[in-house]
């Protein structure tokens, strides 16, 4: 009886941790999703596609090596867009590269299960310690055990004001869930992981960091060097300056960062077809336990 238990439990937290391409499968090459409206200007998504459950205005602003998915209007001004797709229609002064012809994403799903995921990373427990060595700086550390895991932060918003350096130091193989607590949040700070100070290998290890702003309203990315996926399915985005290696999910966006794909990899939860699997698993031990009695 006891063995049957440690066995489904084994199976949960292993799909728990399981990698996928995506913060979800659906978004596979997204570096970017708004729920509602996208604007950007002067500026580009560098490398990954962008997806809009409203309008899309693009002001010298490209995504030359993805795709525009765009539930509502999109329109470029003298940006450059790989393939669009826009199920309301677009206006073009720019240069379209291509079209879809059939919608990429299922908007409805996909915003619901971003905002999902977002509740449910709110209350996951895990390791990990914060400190402020210094005026200006946070310094979040990982458990250093040797076993892969996830670290799990809980942060005010308030914490990141008049913070200009976010050190992040985590073992090979972990991953760093950071909750963002708070209606508003604005963020000014560089990234440095594993103290590296180059941005070619930060932007390597963006995929092991997620910031999780569940109830934020308002979220601001004043300037900086970001590292890593922000996720905050009821804010309204904007964006003054800096970069940005590794995705974006909001309800919506206005302004000119630049956007650099390497998402996060890891859900909390199982994938539906997973939990069936394991639901039908813990029916097929019915009979024995039953035999057993």
């Amino acid at each position: 009886m006891k063995r049957l238990f440690l066995t489904a439990g084994a199976a949960i937290v292993a799909f728990s941790l399981s990698s996928n391409a995506a913060l979800i499968p659906a978004l596979d090459g997204y570096t970017v999703y708004t729920s509602g409206s996208f604007t950007g200007c002067w500026s580009d998504i560098e490398s990954g596609s962008l997806g809009a459950g409203g309008n899309v205005t693009l002001s010298g602003y490209s995504v030359v090596n993805g795709t525009v998915a765009s539930n509502g209007h999109v329109t470029l001004s003298g940006g450059t867009i790989g393939k669009l797709y826009a199920a309301q229609g677009y206006t073009n002064n720019g240069t379209i590269n291509g079209f879809v012809d059939e919608s990429p994403l299922d908007y409805a799903a996909v915003s619901s299960q971003l905002t999902t995921l977002s509740g449910n990373f709110k209350v996951t427990t895990g390791p990990g310690t914060m400190f402020q060595p210094w005026s200006g700086a946070i310094t979040l550390q990982g458990n250093s055990n040797g076993v892969e895991e996830l670290n799990v932060f809980t942060i005010d918003a308030s914490q990141f004001n008049n913070v200009y350096n976010l050190y992040i130091n985590v073992e090979d193989g972990d991953q760093v869930l950071i909750n963002v607590l708070g209606d508003a949040a604005s963020f000014s700070f560089n990234t440095v992981i594993n103290g590296n100070n180059n941005q070619g290998e930060n932007a390597k290890l963006a995929d092991r960091i997620l910031f999780n702003l569940s109830d934020a309203q308002k979220l601001d990315f004043t300037y900086g060097t970001f590292f890593g996926t922000f996720l905050a399915m009821n804010a309204e985005v904007t964006g003054q300056s800096g970069d940005l290696f590794g995705g974006l999910f909001a309800e919506s966006y206005n302004g000119q960062n630049q956007f650099h794909i390497n998402s996060f990899t890891t859900t909390t939860v199982p994938e539906p077809g997973t939990l069936s699997l394991i639901v039908l698993g813990l029916v097929g031990f019915i009979p024995m336990l039953r035999r057993k009695k």
